[in-house]
């Protein structure tokens, strides 16, 4: 089993914690391209309009959940931080 960081810079974690570094914004954007496969799966169809969505009230969503993280990482240990894949 390997064991790797999640973090969103493409180095090791500075802590010098054993793994490796997995690249978030890589994974995010594997995330996103399998999404989109699955859902061009499914060919054209109408969407619903309860998926309609405020780019407004979104970015103040995104914002307000920034400004929560702050501040708010768990004390916990290194086991709990790491991803094992």
């Amino acid at each position: 089993m390997t064991t790797r960081l999640l973090t969103s810079s493409p180095v090791a974690h500075p802590s010098g914690e054993s793994g490796t570094a997995l690249n978030l914004r890589r994974a995010l954007d594997r995330v996103i391209d399998n999404h989109r496969r699955w859902k061009e799966g499914f060919g054209d169809h109408p969407g619903h309009d309860a998926l309609a969505v405020d780019d407004d009230l979104l970015e103040a969503v995104l914002d307000e959940f920034g400004l929560r993280l702050r501040d708010n990482y768990p004390s916990c240990s290194a086991s709990a931080r790491t991803w094992a894949t």
